[in-house]
């Protein structure tokens, strides 16, 4: 029987054009997915499954000469991707994103559900990394 992992996640990434007023595309990852020949498969760098990688999807939402806002919506199923094989896998990737130049991450939250385990969401940090949100035990 086949476990799930399901994703589903938004960053705010912010540039500055400090030398130059223009902007470079963004791509913080390859996809693949299930039908793709064995060489699209082999540039995939972003968390997978055994039939397909998450799904990047970057939206442009404000723009001047000199900055730039571009929301990054992540989602997907993974299948085969268990919590105990795998579960700092995503996170260790967004730790690690190769973001464009003079650019940062603003703002970001991801829900990650293990089939396997339980629902985890975390958020970005302003010291630069993702946190889990912990759950608070109700003492009532």
């Amino acid at each position: 029987m086949s476990i799930w992992t399901h994703v589903n996640g938004n960053i705010i990434l912010e540039e500055i054009a400090y030398s130059s007023p223009s902007f470079q595309p963004i791509n913080i990852g390859n996809e693949a997915q299930f039908e793709d020949d064995e060489d699209i498969w082999n540039q995939c760098d972003i968390p997978s499954g055994s039939e397909g990688s998450l799904y990047l999807r970057y939206s442009e939402t404000f723009k001047t000469k000199s900055q730039r806002y571009t929301n990054i919506t992540i989602t997907g199923s993974l299948r085969d991707f268990s919590y105990k094989n795998q579960k700092d896998t995503i996170i260790n990737w967004l730790n690690n994103l190769k973001l464009p130049n003079n650019s940062f991450i603003r703002d970001g939250i991801i829900s990650i559900e293990f089939e396997d385990e339980t629902k985890h969401i975390y958020y970005y940090d302003i010291n630069k990394k993702w946190i889990e949100f912990k759950k608070e035990k109700n003492d009532n």
